[in-house]
């Protein structure tokens, strides 16, 4: 997402600040981007004038402020603590689900952040953030639940008895006994 901003009383430089949809800023005055100054968000805006002043990004997580020259505006609307629990909730399932639940778990987030960010009526934003979580475990239980089958059907192929070797060390199992030397007598 892009905002446009502009210092308060003046008319230039033209300021955009964007968010990528892992929360990510970036500052670019008349096109091109800055490097960010220390280990906040601020960065050295360049005035027509040939001076600098800094402008400072606050609220990642809760509604994005720009602040210069000690006035602080609003760059999108404020984010509710549920919201952000709701963003967070899904990377829960690293814990639970592992590598799968991390991947679910952060393309989940990845949703409920941009809805968050949407202007939507508060019941409509929240049905769709709790619908993200739920499609979310129901993707990351489904994946489980097949890759269990299949781990199963490949346990059930095998024999209970019997000789079982590894072929090429690839993990293979053969129900076939082992042979020694050449078959048909050569």
């Amino acid at each position: 997402m892009d905002f446009p901003f502009r210092i308060p009383g003046t008319t230039e430089p033209e300021i955009t600040i964007s968010r990528s949809a892992l929360g990510n800023v970036s500052v670019h005055v008349n096109g091109q981007q800055l490097k960010r100054r220390g280990r906040g968000l601020r960065y050295d805006i360049p005035l027509p004038d040939g001076t600098a002043t800094e402008l400072e990004v606050t609220g990642q997580w809760r509604g994005l402020k720009a602040k210069v020259n000690g006035v602080e505006t609003a760059l999108e609307p404020p984010v509710s603590p549920i919201y952000v629990l709701l963003i967070f909730l899904p990377l829960a399932l690293v814990a639970v689900g592992g590598l799968i639940g991390g991947l679910v778990g952060v393309f989940t987030s990845m949703a409920n952040m941009v809805i968050s960010r949407r202007r939507l009526a508060a019941p409509l934003k929240l049905a769709a953030m709790v619908s993200v979580v739920a499609v979310g475990i129901a993707v990351w239980f489904v994946v489980c639940v097949r890759d269990l089958a299949i781990a199963e059907g490949r346990d059930r192929r095998l024999p209970e008895r019997g000789h079982a070797r590894r072929a090429g060390g690839l993990g293979y199992r053969s129900a076939q006994p082992p042979t020694r030397g050449l078959r048909d007598g050569a």
